[in-house]
């Protein structure tokens, strides 16, 4: 590339002197800018033009010139539409909890590398220096968050693994420092199902291949309460009967749209009734919990034929939990035949997993900081298993939807995905697995559901990094693990009918475990795109899982449940939420699981499960100081909640500036100082007003204005302004009419001594408009205290 710079030079004119040394720096200028000889040049000869410089190019120049390539670059980050850039800000973000402090080192290939990549750079925020090695003074919000890696909540604390370990006579005497360099124990990895397969046509599937799909889940279910003995022999109950009867069907609206309490139809098998349907009368039940689609039991009468009235529901199949030697082994793939143990009995029923679902980017940029900060928090903790569910490439996120990448969505996922994961595994060695399921939000994957596994071709990280199918089941160190990325459970939120439900994310998780199968709904959501001539069958649990992950947007939990009518089974539920919600950081789940020695199955189990939390981006005011889920215990831990609530602490403190106006104002009217006013509703400004206004703004300053919580912050406050100024005030108003007529009353009228109504009770629109922007300037004054009380 030398050669190419000094004839780039020598085409415009330029005399090198000292040139040797100054074709060095010009390489290293281009490697580090990212610029090709053409555009190197053209920015030294507008240098050169600003400063009046000859057609010489000298040594000396050389420390300025590269401060004008960086201000160059600083500028095109600025003006990068989406991204927030703060000038002169320091990056220290990783010296606040000591889970933050390591980041993902990359390899010496991937590190000489990295310079020559065509791909726009992207910053990487948890360390000091920018991925092309230079200091990074502009970090997005998501860099800026304070508390990282806080413990939202947690599942079986007690007791701890080396408490368990101790109790199995694992504990060694090694020190903590042999323990580090100790590398960890790989996990065996076997894969259940391979439909449908990568490459597969879609968009094929018939009237016939639904039909048959309903039809094979009513006679499984129908054949399977048979066996159980615990029931009658099944009835079309289509057929009018006097006599209670008992019949097998599938849940079904009536007519298009959500359904409803009424009408409810049931339809049966062909088998049975020639696959007509009933309507379906729920009125006697106390309890009870349907969504379209699903295959239930039903007791009850039919007199006239045309109504079949419930007095008893089986919405679960009563099935014993085969042996992993039952499942077909066919459907069985060892994902690295050298590393599995001869005899099965070797393998350790033990597993630590971290658990993460997408998007993991936020909605600002494409830096994949999120990403990011989970391969290092990995790193530190050093899990068996790592489990990433899509969408890693989401086509609901703003810079895809707009088109404006200068790359293709499999090359984006390939630079931003799969080379980081492959630096955390060649960096954590051979032991370190991850496994990846795709969503139906991925630009770069097939949109369909059941979905094929990714095809990466990464044959050099030696099974490394595993692709299963969506929905898909693995089993590790013999702990099944069922997986599936869409958002099952919102899309039944939406459509089941209940009464008398206590826990109704409980009830969501166990419909999937009740029905035996990943996705249980029909007709599918309109977002997801079922194709039931691809693989049927993998939407079928052919076997209860030992933990099963089924992401959300719902609120995130782990759970262990049974199935209905099994409460030998238990099954690790886990929704881990999103890692990135936003602008900001979200949820991820590390699980630890411990089996013991003898034991196969979850229901012998001990297991110890904490939900981690990444909270959320730029929390400007005092910082939370923890350490796993307990506090530190030092003073600076013990800080008040007002010192680090910054929403409350504007909130309040509009408030109270507010109410002190008030007295002032008063006094400066009547000569008199009214304390009660401290305390009064009513005049000028509107500290309601003030206070929601100052609610809303200071929540959009910490937490960003894409999230919920400002969302509901800002609705908060359009509520009550509208409240002030329209039932408040004009009920203030009646009161001064009613005490007007109360006043003109004959003193011997028996209301005539009634206590007057407070009359001071709305704001008029000035008044409002006051407090709304005493509000906001006091949210705003706060967090710029903020800013300078933290150094930031």
């Amino acid at each position: 590339m030398e050669d190419q710079i000094r004839a780039e030079f020598r085409k415009n004119n330029f005399v090198l002197v000292e040139e040797e040394d100054i074709l060095q720096k010009c390489l290293t200028f281009c490697i580090n800018y990212n610029l090709s000889p053409a555009d190197l040049v053209s920015s030294w000869d507008l240098y050169s033009i600003n400063r009046q410089l000859e057609l010489i190019v000298s040594d000396a120049h050389m420390d300025a010139f590269r401060q004008q390539l960086e201000s160059e670059q600083k500028q095109a980050i600025i003006e990068e539409q989406g991204l927030h850039s703060y000038i002169d800000v320091t990056m220290e973000i990783n010296d606040e909890h000591e889970d933050a402090k390591e980041v993902v080192p990359t390899s010496p290939a991937a590190q000489n590398n990295v310079s020559l990549e065509s791909f726009d750079v992207t910053p990487i925020t948890n360390g000091k220096m920018h991925s092309l090695g230079k200091p990074l003074e502009l970090v997005t919000p998501f860099g800026q968050r304070k508390d990282k890696f806080v413990v939202h909540s947690t599942l079986n604390t007690l007791p701890t693994v080396p408490e368990i370990k101790k109790e199995h006579g694992e504990e060694n005497s090694d020190d903590d420092i042999i323990k580090r360099v100790q590398p960890i124990k790989r996990c065996s990895l076997e894969i259940h199902g391979s439909k449908p397969a990568t490459g597969c046509r879609y968009m094929y599937d018939r009237i016939e291949d639904k039909f048959n799909h309903l039809e094979d889940r009513i006679m499984k279910y129908s054949e399977a309460l048979v066996a159980s003995q615990l029931y009658d022999e099944l009835v079309d109950p289509s057929v009018a009967s006097q006599k209670a009867i008992f019949t097998v069907g599938m849940i079904c609206c009536e007519e298009e749209g959500r359904l409803k309490e009424k009408p409810i139809m049931l339809q049966s098998s062909v088998e049975h009734s020639g696959g007509q349907r009933v309507r379906l009368e729920l009125q006697k039940l106390e309890q009870f919990s349907i969504f379209p689609g699903q295959v239930v039991g039903v007791e009850g009468h039919n007199p006239s034929g045309h109504r079949l009235i419930a007095t008893k529901i089986v919405d679960y199949v009563p099935l014993s939990v085969p042996d992993d030697d039952s499942l077909r082994q066919t459907k069985r793939q060892a994902v690295d035949q050298d590393n599995q143990p001869a005899d099965p009995s070797d393998i350790s029923s033990d597993l630590s997993l971290i658990i993460a679902s997408g998007p993991f980017t936020t909605t600002d940029n494409l830096f994949f900081e999120p990403l990011s900060d989970l391969l290092a928090y990995a790193q530190r903790k050093e899990p068996q298993l790592l489990v990433l569910l899509g969408p890693f490439i989401d086509f609901e996120h703003p810079e895809i939807k707009k088109g404006a990448l200068n790359k293709t969505y499999d090359e984006l996922f390939r630079i931003e995905v799969l080379k980081k994961l492959q630096d955390y595994v060649e960096y954590m060695g051979p032991a370190a697995r991850v496994v990846l399921v795709p969503s139906v939000r991925d630009a770069h994957h097939d949109h369909v559901f059941p979905q094929p596994a990714f095809d990466i071709n990464l044959a050099d990280i030696n099974h490394q990094i595993t692709c299963i199918t969506n929905p898909g089941i693995i089993t590790a160190n013999k702990v099944k693990v069922g997986c599936c990325s869409v958002d099952v459970l919102k899309q039944l939120s939406t459509d089941m009918v209940s009464r008398g439900i206590k826990n109704r994310m409980n009830t969501l998780t166990t419909h999937l475990l009740s029905q035996r199968s990943f996705y249980p709904l029909y007709p599918p959501a309109e977002d997801t795109p079922v194709d039931l001539s691809l693989a049927p069958e993998a939407f079928q649990m052919s076997v209860i899982s030992d933990i099963l992950i089924v992401p959300s947007d719902l609120t995130q939990f782990v759970k262990v449940l049974s199935p209905e009518g099994t409460s030998e089974v238990k099954c690790i539920c886990v929704n881990p939420g999103r890692l990135a919600r936003g602008e900001g950081g979200g949820h991820f789940v590390e699980l630890n699981f411990h089996g013991g020695p003898d034991s196969s199955s979850a229901s012998e189990t001990e297991t110890i499960i904490i939900i981690h939390v990444i909270i959320i981006i730029m929390r400007l005011m005092g910082e939370t100081s923890m350490s796993g889920s307990t506090s530190t215990g030092d003073g600076d831990s013990s800080s008040s909640v007002l010192h680090m609530n910054y929403p409350l602490l504007a909130a309040l403190l509009a408030f109270a500036i507010a109410q002190s106006i008030k007295v002032v104002t008063t006094w400066y009217k009547e000569k008199r100082w009214d304390l009660k006013q401290l305390l009064g509703s009513g005049g000028m400004p509107s500290s309601h007003s003030a206070t929601v206004t100052a609610l809303a703004v200071a929540v959009g300053f910490q937490d960003g204005i894409g999230g919920t919580t400002f969302a509901i912050a800002l609705i908060l406050a359009c509520v009550v302004m509208y409240d002030a100024t329209g039932v408040r005030l004009q009920a203030g108003r009646q009161a001064e009419l009613l005490n007007q007529i109360v006043y003109e009353l004959p003193a011997e009228h028996p209301l005539a001594d009634t206590r007057p109504l407070r009359e001071l009770l709305g704001h008029t629109p000035p008044q409002v408009a006051a407090g709304c922007l005493l509000g906001f300037v006091t949210a705003g004054l706060v967090h710029l205290i903020s800013l300078a009380a933290t150094g930031d």
